[in-house]
């Protein structure tokens, strides 16, 4: 707070910079850091931001650089992901809020829960393509796991920090990490090898995506005319 705002953006910036480097440049982390370098550069100009122009600006700048990424597994699912949660989370969140829970828990719990299901409807057609299995208990597992991994990386760039004051100090944080790190796989080996933990899907082909992205595409569009609760749930499952 003592540094001045342009000072405070700009070490964002490098921050974001350092970590996309560190971490070897993958095209999600790419994605991630250009959009939000974007954020910053919008508030730093008093701009609009606009999240849709962000992602088509990281997907430009990314395709410009290697156009083979176009067909990376993990640019497609990353660039899916990201579009998906803008196009459906507001919808579920709406949806949430209008069922009036009395448990705040529970409504934290659904509005979390919905992120990860509005990311994996559009990233359905990839992993079942490239992975050929339809996950059953990834909602419930991404409630443990992805707050888990914060933590893993905000205490393992601490520890880097912490590293340089005290070697000793750095190996309590770094054990703590471990363990994390531990309970993190262990969750996930024991969730993945679950028996009724996915169905295996072996032929979805490019024609099924088609369909299924037009039937998304429809169902986006007649959200808004249907006005219960029951019948937007109703059209879901269908």
């Amino acid at each position: 707070q003592r540094l001045n705002i342009f000072l405070r953006y700009s070490f964002t910036v490098i921050g974001l910079i350092i970590f996309m480097i560190i971490t070897n440049s993958p095209p999600s982390v790419v994605r991630a850091t250009i959009m939000a370098i974007v954020i910053i550069l919008s508030l730093m100009t008093s701009r609009k931001y606009n999240s849709y122009n962000a992602i088509a600006f990281s997907a430009l700048i990314i395709l410009l650089i290697n156009p083979d990424e176009l067909f990376n597994p993990g640019f497609q699912l990353s660039f899916a992901a990201v579009i998906s949660i803008l196009i459906f989370y507001p919808i579920l969140n709406n949806a949430i809020h209008q069922l009036n829970f009395k448990s705040n828990l529970l409504k934290t719990i659904l509005l979390f829960a919905s992120v990860s299901l509005a990311a994996q409807i559009g990233t359905l057609p990839f992993v079942l393509i490239y992975f050929h299995k339809l996950s059953i208990i990834s909602l419930i597992a991404n409630l443990i796991v992805i707050p888990l991994i914060g933590m893993i990386i905000g205490l393992g760039i601490f520890t880097i920090i912490i590293s340089f004051i005290s070697s000793l100090l750095c190996s309590y944080y770094a054990s703590a990490n471990e363990l994390l790190t531990y309970i993190l796989f262990f969750v996930t080996d024991k969730l993945g090898n679950f028996t009724a933990a996915y169905l295996p899907i072996t032929n979805f082909s490019i024609i099924d995506t088609i369909i299924y992205y037009m039937l998304i595409v429809s169902l986006f569009y007649l959200w808004k005319k249907l006005q219960s609760i029951q019948a937007k749930i109703v059209m879901v499952i269908l």
